[in-house]
């Protein structure tokens, strides 16, 4: 598991006797209210599971909250800890269980648990660490690329190093934005066409074009959304590939767009010179416009401008 859950309890003195509070049960012992803690938690191994004093009991509605919150063991208060870099902490308050990873609050463990597993590779994953972070295969993204076809060839080579988000994210997801054009290249070198290059001018359109579909309130044209992503951002290396990926429903030597192939036909589009790429992170979220120019996917100029690949391919 990629998080400790941290349970909360509460003490409370009476006389000179110290009583625990779990879940409104009060405790003669320390054991006892563990033995309880395991049984409520059975489906999470026990050395994933923390204690966490919220505070101490002065009257029976009210607690007073520690200034530092110490993670404990439930073997020993004075067992030597490894605790995981994220921790999801398990409150109950009012009768009802509500669960906080990172600051962030959640109505119950699953939704909890699946941020922290976001949150643990977005943060901490790194290919070359010996610390290795198990992560679900819906995050995986080598899950999502196959070992044959030239495509799969080719986003390997270009991502081997950088597809986690500690590289891609780098000086604004510039390392983002420069392996998706050299990728986008790749492909049209595939396809007998010269290669694009970013221009300031449309680099603008693209960032205006993406602060319009994220923030504006207003009905915004369609054709903005042509060439826009949103995307986890565990797979956003995958943007260009699966645009790339639509040629399998493409026909050549027609004359007009094909459904579901306007990604395709637009990356190896002939005539286009220049691009723009704009990229933001929004709730874990990647958000991607790309502007081409000239304009791609013109009636009439497809046979001319969508080129077979080349045949040694």
């Amino acid at each position: 598991m990629a998080y400790d859950l941290a349970v909360t309890y509460a003490t409370q003195n009476m006389g000179k006797r110290k009583f625990f509070s779990y879940q409104g049960n009060i405790y003669a012992s320390r054991a006892r209210m563990v033995q309880d803690i395991f049984e409520d938690h059975k489906s999470i191994h026990k050395s994933k599971i923390l204690l966490l004093n919220a505070g101490i009991f002065r009257r029976n509605t009210e607690v007073r909250s520690p200034l530092k919150y110490f993670y404990e063991s439930p073997f020993s208060a004075r067992s030597r800890l490894k605790i995981s870099k994220v921790v999801v902490i398990e409150h109950f308050e009012n009768g009802r269980k509500h669960y906080v990873c990172l600051n962030k609050n959640f109505p119950n463990l699953k939704a909890a648990g699946l941020y922290a597993h976001k949150m643990n590779f977005k943060l901490f994953f790194c290919p070359w660490k010996k610390n290795h972070i198990t992560i679900p295969d819906s995050m995986n993204i080598f899950k999502h690329v196959g070992w044959f076809g030239f495509s799969n060839k080719i986003w390997k080579r270009v991502w081997k190093s950088c597809y986690y988000y500690a590289c891609f994210v780098k000086n604004d997801f510039r390392e983002l934005k420069v392996r998706l054009l050299f990728e986008m290249n790749k492909y049209r070198l595939l396809h007998r066409v010269p290669p694009v290059r970013f221009d300031d001018r449309y680099v603008n359109v693209a960032e205006t074009n993406l602060y319009s579909l994220m923030y504006r309130k207003r009905k915004v044209n369609r054709d903005l959304l042509k060439y826009f992503v949103k995307i986890p951002f565990y797979l956003a290396p995958l943007i260009m590939k699966r645009w790339y990926d639509e040629n399998t429903g493409y026909k050549y030597n027609t004359f007009l767009a094909i459904g579901g192939t306007e990604h395709f036909s637009a990356i190896v589009w002939k005539n286009v010179k220049y691009v723009g790429f704009a990229v933001e992170e929004l709730d874990n979220m990647i958000y991607f416009d790309c502007v081409f120019y000239p304009k791609p996917n013109i009636p009439e100029q497809f046979k001319s401008n969508v080129l077979k690949k080349r045949r040694s391919e």
